[in-house]
């Protein structure tokens, strides 16, 4: 039989343990919470460092576009003041203006080349970026209910006097026997 002690000493035990347990609960979910939004900044502040380098990308491309038509005017312009100060005209200075349109092309495609791989090294870093957020939101702690019922049985095991304990034991041993 249970003591008004023991039956007490169980519900305290209970209590404190089930508390415990709580407490556990919700500093693993504050915790979790924590890294959650901690890895949501780290990826809102790597997103807008690539958009960021997009723009920058994009205002270089078009200054070296702009940059490169310049060139070639001024080529042209070259050649057409060299060709005319020279009294040529005809199928050299054609070539001399395909050339410089040829070049111009070389440069355009080089350039554009260099511009895409630019960009997708970009969007490489947004893709790891995305995948570095997913691995760390995988790898959060899960929190852990509180087990009122195996807490209750621990206390109440823990709280039957010695004598019961011996009666019990030797109901069980002696059930073997038959």
């Amino acid at each position: 039989m249970c003591t008004a002690t023991s039956a007490a000493s169980a519900g305290l035990q209970i209590g404190s343990q089930y508390g415990a347990a709580k407490g556990e609960e919700r500093f693993t979910n504050l915790q979790r919470d924590a890294l959650t939004d901690s890895a949501k900044d780290a990826y809102a502040f790597d997103r807008k460092q690539i958009l960021r380098n997009q723009t920058q990308l994009k205002k270089a491309e078009a200054q070296k576009q702009v940059d490169t038509r310049i060139k070639a005017m001024e080529l042209e312009a070259a050649a057409n003041l060299m060709a005319g100060e020279g009294g040529v005209s005809g199928i050299s200075v054609s070539r001399l203006m395909r050339d410089v349109k040829g070049q111009e092309g070389k440069a355009n495609v080089r350039r554009s080349n260099d511009f895409e791989a630019a960009q997708q090294s970009l969007v490489d870093r947004g893709d790891v970026a995305a995948m570095k957020l997913k691995r760390t939101m995988m790898s959060l702690p899960i929190p852990a209910q509180p087990n009122l019922m195996g807490i209750a049985v621990g206390a109440t095991l823990n709280n039957i006097p010695d004598s019961y304990m011996t009666k019990i034991d030797t109901y069980f041993r002696d059930l073997g026997k038959d």
